[in-house]
């Protein structure tokens, strides 16, 4: 009775899909028996060349298919496809890595992915993982389906740092290619030359981050000397000068780009040096103009130094807070020269209050871009605003769109000062002002008509999609223990059971709190 019930079942498969599919899974199922049981998954693989146009179509499928779950109205492009693997399960599990970025095209217009708008991507771009699965049955890429994605910003996607040989030809290339960086830089008119790899340091991060900790000897060729290299160039004790510099290198090797993300270099004190009073003269020497770091340490100090300057100098009532560093850049001249450009803002604070800055709120209103440079003289404790050029910009309602008594724009403004949010650009203002307002209209109506016991408003999550809230879910494991693993399933004892149970009155549940490492909330 069973063999008719097989054969018949067979035949009905066979009318679904077509002879040659049909065969094909048969002849699998035949040379492969453990395939038969539909429980076992097959090894992951590289997807073959042969398939590279099928994966460019699966890639834009997802793309499309993450379109319309988001929030937004903005259509994302596949900028690259970092990895693509596959696994038999029941059909085939593509196991996707992409690189997707927002672009200027708008999900309701329609366009292809030839149009013009496709190519001007904006913001930063998004690692996503995703896997896809496509049955026997049917394989055209438009019919496989999205099983699950996890999509990171691209800085984000790092690996561990690990130690590196110093004297590994890579580690040498790295450090090599960093010297160029360097004597650009510094103010110095002598070259100097990689005189130790003191440390040595890697980690992937969309590519390898190189970090490095190293020493430079001062040379006795001059920058615009025809021959600079460590051959040529010798070291000269009397005018010895060392430097130990802190570097990460960042390369993609597969695309050719390479760069120094950071440095940072301090002097070491040479005795003859500091003896040596015509080289003591060189600090009246007029240096090149060079980038300062914005996320230094002392900007932080150069930004308290410019709010207490910048209210003692403007007319304004109330007292004046530096909200962000835009750019700036330093330069020797018989001192520090340091100019920069700021975004200034008033605060909530009367200067006749004489507060404390630090317990002072910033308000929407007096919002400048001023342009400013400060001489530092060290060795007489001397520094000072020497000149501030300041104009306004328009306020936080006026960039918005709305009026400054706005119910919504109050309520946005007291959460930006209360989670000390900072927008880049207005544009981004704009886009997490519309986030907000509706995630507290939701807020408003689950205050409404929800009947349970919780109260809804704006949390440090407000400004936050429902996809970039996702990411602060689920569980978080401990990333120092490299050794942990997931405990073994629990064994269900054969036991009765009530038919019903309430951890509430047994007390062992409380109130609703903060995101942490259970991800239950």
């Amino acid at each position: 009775m069973r063999a008719p019930c097989f054969i018949s079942g067979a035949l009905l498969l066979a009318a679904l899909v077509s002879a040659e599919e049909f065969m094909g899974n048969v002849e699998l199922h035949e040379a492969h028996p453990f395939l038969q049981r539909r429980s076992v998954v097959g090894d992951l693989k590289e997807v073959d060349v042969s398939e590279n146009d099928l994966v460019k179509e699966l890639s834009q499928f997802a793309c499309k298919t993450l379109d319309d779950l988001d929030e937004d109205n903005v259509r994302r492009t596949v900028v690259d496809i970092l990895d693509a693997k596959k696994q038999l399960v029941n059909g085939i599990m593509y196991h996707l890595e992409l690189k997707i970025q927002d672009t200027s095209c708008l999900e309701d217009e329609d366009i292809t992915y030839d149009d013009s708008c496709m190519s001007r991507t904006t913001g930063n771009p998004k690692i996503c993982k995703i896997r896809m699965h496509r049955s026997f049955a049917d394989k055209s890429p438009h019919n496989a389906k999205v099983v699950s994605s996890e999509c990171k910003d691209e800085f984000e996607v790092v690996g561990a740092i690990t130690e590196a040989k110093s004297n590994s030809d890579y580690i040498h290339a790295m450090a090599s290619f960093a010297m160029a960086d360097l004597n650009g830089m510094s103010n110095s008119i002598y070259w100097y030359k990689l005189a130790e790899i003191l440390e040595a340091k890697t980690q992937i991060a969309n590519g390898m981050n190189t970090y490095l900790t190293v020493e430079l000897h001062s040379t006795n060729c001059l920058k615009n000397d025809k021959y600079k290299s460590d051959k040529v160039c010798g070291v000269d004790p009397e005018t010895l000068s060392k430097m130990v510099c802190h570097l990460v290198v960042w390369e993609q090797p597969w695309k050719n780009k390479k760069q120094v993300k950071k440095s940072s270099c301090s002097t070491l004190e040479s005795p003859k040096l500091a003896r040596n009073t015509s080289i003591k003269s060189k600090r009246s020497i007029l240096g090149a103009e060079s980038p300062a770091y914005v996320n230094d340490r002392k900007i932080e100090e150069m930004k308290q130094f410019l709010s207490h300057q910048l209210t003692a100098r403007t007319n304004s009532d109330f007292i004046k807070q530096v909200v962000a560093v835009l750019n700036s850049s330093t330069q020797v001249v018989s001192g520090k020269l340091t100019r920069a450009t700021v975004r200034v803002a008033d605060t909530n604070c009367l200067k006749s209050e004489n507060r404390n800055p630090s317990e002072c709120n910033l308000s929407s209103q007096g919002h400048q871009i001023c342009s400013v440079t400060i001489l530092e003289e060290p060795w007489v404790h001397k520094k000072e605003l020497t000149q501030s050029e300041c104009h306004a910009v328009p306020s936080m309602a006026e960039v918005l769109g709305v009026s400054t008594e706005d119910k919504d724009l109050l309520s946005f403004g007291e959460f930006i000062n209360r989670e000390r949010r900072l927008y880049k650009t207005d544009e981004e203002m704009a886009y997490r002002f519309r986030v907000f307002r509706a995630n507290m209209l939701k807020a408003a109506y689950l205050n409404k008509t929800e009947q349970g016991t919780a109260t809804y408003g704006a949390t440090m999550f407000a400004d936050m999609t429902k996809s970039e809230f996702k990411q602060y879910t689920g569980l978080v494991y401990n990333q120092k223990n490299q050794l942990a693993r997931l405990p073994k399933m629990a064994e269900i004892r054969d036991i009765e059971i009530p038919s019903e149970f309430d951890w509430r009155e047994a007390g062992v549940v409380t109130p609703v709190k903060n995101q942490g490492q259970c991800g239950s909330c």
